[in-house]
C-alpha cells in the first residue's frame, strides 16, 4: 500500500481469497462465452448462461434500455416476451 502520496509504501502478506488458478479459470470461461453470447461486441455481460429466472427457470440473458439519455444494463428473463422465444407463458418475473 502507498502512503505519504506514493513517497512510503508498507508491505504485508495476505492470505489468497481464492485457489490457486481460479481466476485464469473465470477469465478462460469468459472468453469462451464471447464466443456463444450472440449480443454486440463491447457489451460484457459476465453472468451470461449462469443466471436463472427465479419465477420460471428459464436463463436469463443481458439487455440495454435508455431513459432520459442514460443508458442501464441489465438481465431478462428470455421467457418474458414469448413472441420472440415461444416457450411458455410470459413469466411476470422482474429484471
Amino acid at each position: 500500500m502507498k502512503i505519504n502520496g506514493g513517497e512510503d509504501s508498507i508491505e504485508r502478506d495476505a492470505p489468497a481469497i481464492m485457489e490457486a488458478g481460479l481466476q485464469e479459470k473465470a477469465l478462460s470461461r469468459l472468453e469462451e462465452n464471447k464466443h456463444y453470447s450472440g449480443g454486440k461486441e463491447g457489451r460484457m455481460y459476465l453472468l451470461t448462461g449462469l443466471v436463472k429466472c427465479a419465477a420460471c427457470g428459464f436463463a436469463c440473458v443481458g439487455h440495454a434500455t435508455s431513459s432520459r439519455g442514460k443508458k442501464y444494463h441489465y438481465y431478462r428473463c428470455i421467457n418474458r416476451k414469448t413472441e420472440q422465444i415461444p416457450k411458455g407463458p410470459p413469466t411476470a418475473a422482474r429484471s
